[in-house]
């Protein structure tokens, strides 16, 4: 029994001393230790952060869809006037059907534009009352919904509402379209002004929603009465929306889904939409990209700060193992100063990272996101970082406390093989303490350094190439399918076509010259992806060249020249199981026929989705169509001047011959494309973090070897060395590791650019091409050598103030 007191007292006597000992040092150093939680905080605050953004933004459009009741489809009923009610009635017999709601689409816009609604605009109302089932509900970023029994209100949507530079309060005129206007402009003729009533409404809201994420350059939210007032006078598209089972919605997309009589299954701009999910899932990446270099550097800098504590703890080692200290009470001491201090960071970092996530959401994340501002507790996340930060603190705590605790006898190394001192000295030492300076007087911290600097500037030339390659997509068409050449719309009427195409061709300034036809009566026929067989028409491409190069925008192989031989879009590979080099067989009206793959090109933006079809000659289109000239078809004429020709002068010769020329201004660009320009800044953000990183490592690597070779530029002094060339010393040693770095960096990061650019382009089914950022490396060489300078400062005024009689004497 004694003995078990005499153990137990033994016990409580050496946790008192832990703790006395604690207390002691938390107030010496309390300081220090505060410094060290900020740290741990900081990084357990921006990985959280990062990481709760990028759950957030991967499931940001599917979160927006839902709040706003989004559609998958629209089928219109162009052969009856049923009453809303009886047609969504009608849908919602439909199997798969889950939801459906009445909508109207009105031909109007903003008076003083050139909006077309139906090709770029979206004006619609819904036609039912206002309910928890009504479809397309605008989410209200600012204002409030539009009055029902309103003629006059209108809710714009909020990218529309910057370029018109309009808000909430203010009044705007519409103008409208009737039908016979509407087919004038899609037949290639001049309709002139808007010939439909002009109405002057007031702007009440500002929306999002699903659609403001395509191709669509804005929409217009109108109320039932607007309707109700003005849709005899106007051209007016009524359908049904509807929400579709997962097997409804392949069947619509297929062309197979039918409710109403003669209904057309149209995708909803409402619908899921891949190109946002793709660019989303980007910005996700990325996001766990910065978490882990946030969580890596994080921990690293802890672990540093907390090793020097601890080795200052317990500096006194000998004079505690003198009293009886063992080594397991040297390790807990250290643990005991140090853990509170980290369960502090900890907690304070999670809290911190909770709250601050919403400023992580980046780009079209933030902008798809339903409440952008809101804070989200997702606790299976909190959770997962929360043991995460422990296990990482706790083994942190416990190598720095075995390090603390172990004896620091110096051991023998051999000799480091290094440059032989020689004229200019300054340089050669600063270049052999940067690669082959000893272990012990910061030799492997430099090394280390340059490592981590060389690691640095890859990821900055990769991040900064795949911004420049994003940037340039957004301004090349060629890149999009948009394709270099100008338009004439013929529409389905033949006499814009049939004038145009001999006058260019007997114009010697043009350079390429072709006629198009779009045709919507080609299916493929056997294909390897079993619910492609039989599927809906593909949109078909016919051209007949008769002057230069037609100048399309080819992902793979080429284009076809023989009447045997077609080009399919990527989309269109992928979803009929086909590649480059295979055979198809195409129907047509009434024949069949086999086709050689030879490419994989890209479409025009708008009767065609720019991945989605397929392209064929004119006389291959002749081998399924009979005389594409005689078919119900769309007809174009694209064309391009020569070098040397002014454009402008030369369009409006054109238009003053009754022939409306569109160019590239007037193209749309691909949803993947407009996402993936939302994306185009968060690599800069990457590459300023990683640069930063980088910088502390230097500075980290200078300090410390200034700080370990005291004593060797204490007796370069001695010998005769001035100031001003011990302090070029580590600016010498500052720019051997940048050179080295930045000379093995910049090539390695234009191929890493590259590797990680080409699957984002595949993926968004886009001409893949990688852009050198040559300005941007500049910019980064002269901020290099200009932060060199100024991490060099301080070690080198360490250097000139060095008194060698002092460091000697102490020595």
């Amino acid at each position: 029994m004694k003995r078990v007191v005499r153990v137990r007292d033994g016990r409580a006597r050496g946790l008192a001393s832990l703790f006395v000992f604690a207390r002691a040092e938390w107030r010496v150093r309390w300081r220090s230790h505060v410094v060290v939680a900020g740290l741990a905080a900081a990084a357990v605050a921006a990985t959280v952060a990062t990481l709760t953004a990028s759950a957030r933004s991967e499931t940001a459009f599917h979160r927006l869809r839902a709040a706003t009741h989004a559609s998958d489809a629209i089928l219109f009923d162009p052969t009856t006037q049923r009453p809303p009610a009886e047609a969504v009635a009608a849908v919602d017999a439909i199997a798969g059907v889950k939801d459906a709601g009445a909508e109207a689409e009105l031909f109007v816009r903003p008076a003083g534009t050139d909006y077309f609604p139906d090709y770029n605009l979206y004006p619609v109302a819904p036609l039912g009352p206002q309910s928890a089932h009504a479809m397309d509900v605008a989410l209200i970023t600012k204002g409030r919904p539009v009055d029902a029994g309103r003629v006059d209100e209108i809710a714009v949507s909020e990218k529309l509402a910057a370029d018109l530079g309009v808000g909430v309060g203010d009044r705007i005129t519409l103008e409208s379209m009737t039908a016979k206007w509407v087919d004038a402009a899609n037949n290639g003729g001049d309709p002139g002004r808007p010939d439909g009533p002009r109405v002057r409404v007031e702007v009440v809201g500002l929306t999002r929603t699903p659609a403001d994420f395509g191709r669509l350059k804005g929409l217009l939210y109108l109320s039932r009465a607007f309707v109700e007032r003005y849709g005899g006078q106007l051209n007016v598209h009524a359908g049904v929306a509807a929400r579709l089972s997962e097997e409804a919605l392949r069947q619509a997309r297929r062309g197979t889904l039918s409710g109403l009589a003669g209904a057309e299954v149209d995708p909803s701009p409402f619908g899921d939409d891949a190109a946002t999910d793709d660019g989303l899932g980007t910005i996700a990446t990325a996001l766990r990209l910065v978490a882990a270099a946030v969580a890596l550097a994080g921990a690293i800098a802890t672990a540093l700060a907390l090793l020097r504590l601890s080795l200052l703890a317990l500096r006194d080692r000998a004079t505690l193992v003198a009293l009886g200290w063992t080594k397991t009470q040297l390790m807990s001491a250290a643990v005991v100063v140090s853990a509170p201090w980290m369960a502090m960071g900890i907690a304070v970092g999670l809290l911190a990272g909770v709250f601050t996530s919403p400023l992580a959401l980046v780009g079209l994340a933030r902008r798809v996101d339903p409440t952008p501002r809101s804070v989200v507790l997702d606790t299976g996340l909190v959770l997962g970082a929360l043991a995460g930060s422990i296990v990482v603190g706790l083994i942190t705590i416990a190598l720095a406390a075995q390090r603390a605790a172990s004896p620091q006898a110096e051991r023998a190394r051999p000799a480091v093989r290094a440059l032989p001192l020689r004229r200019p000295l300054a340089l050669v030492l600063g270049v052999r303490y940067a690669l082959f300076g000893e272990t012990a007087r910061g030799g492997r911290t430099s090394r280390g350094a340059l490592a981590v600097v060389a690691a640095g500037v890859v990821g900055v030339v990769a991040a900064l190439s795949v911004s420049a390659s994003i940037a340039r997509l957004q301004t090349d068409p060629s890149l999009t399918g948009q394709g270099t050449s100008r338009v004439i719309d013929s529409g389905k009427s033949m006499d814009v076509y049939d004038r145009a195409l001999p006058l260019l061709e007997k114009d010697d300034r043009v350079a390429m010259l072709a006629g198009i036809q779009v045709s919507f009566s080609i299916s493929a026929v056997g294909a390897g992806n079993q619910s492609a067989v039989g599927a809906g028409d593909l949109t078909a491409l016919a051209y007949d060249i008769r002057r230069g190069e037609l100048g399309a925008s080819v992902v793979r192989g080429r284009i076809a020249h023989q009447p045997d031989e077609v080009a399919l879009g990527p989309a269109t590979l992928d979803h009929l199981g086909k590649d480059v080099g295979d055979r198809i067989e195409l129907r047509g009206t009434g024949r069949t026929a086999e086709f050689h793959i030879v490419g994989s090109v890209l479409f025009p933006e708008g009767d065609f989705a720019h991945d989605d079809g397929v392209a064929l000659t004119a006389s291959g289109a002749d081998r399924l169509l009979g005389n594409v000239h005689d078919t119900d078809a769309l007809y174009q004429v694209a064309f391009r001047w020569a070098r040397g020709v002014d454009a402008h002068a030369a369009d409006q010769e054109l238009s003053a011959a009754g022939l409306q020329v569109l160019t590239n201004e007037d193209a749309l660009k691909p949803a993947a494309v407009n996402n993936l320009g939302d994306v185009e800044v968060l690599p800069r953000y990457l590459a300023a973090f990683v640069g930063l990183l980088c910088l502390v490592t230097l500075g980290h690597a200078l300090v410390v070897s200034v700080r370990l070779r005291t004593r060797e530029l204490g007796t370069l002094r001695t010998l005769g060395m001035t100031p001003r060339a011990s302090g070029a010393i580590f600016g010498a040693h500052a720019l051997t590791i940048v050179g080295v770095a930045v000379a093995v960096g910049v090539p390695v990061g234009l191929r890493a650019g590259e590797r990680v650019w080409t699957p984002i382009a595949n993926r968004a089914h886009v001409v893949v091409r990688t852009v050198a950022p040559w300005s941007w490396i500049e910019v980064l060489l002269f901020v290099a050598v200009a932060t060199t300078g100024v991490l060099t400062a301080v070690p080198a005024w360490r250097a000139l103030r060095l008194r060698p009689a002092d460091t000697l004497r102490a020595e």
